[in-house]
């Protein structure tokens, strides 16, 4: 999970899960989902890399 204070987004890398199969949550990516900015959280697997809104918090899901 991430939280992000912040009112920037913020980019966090991490090297080690690079290649790794995460996605948003569904209850953050669901439509009814009550914090909007959450939606627009993003996970590159090349990079290992995950972008998350200001003031949000999030969690990521290794997919199945």
């Amino acid at each position: 999970y991430f939280v992000n204070v912040d009112k920037a987004a913020h980019a966090v890398t991490i090297p080690q899960l690079a290649g790794k199969s995460f996605q948003l949550h569904p209850v953050h990516a669901a439509f009814s989902a009550a914090d909007k900015r959450a939606a627009q959280a993003t996970y590159d697997a090349a990079s290992g890399t995950f972008d998350i809104p200001a003031r949000t918090a999030v969690v990521f899901v290794v997919k199945h």
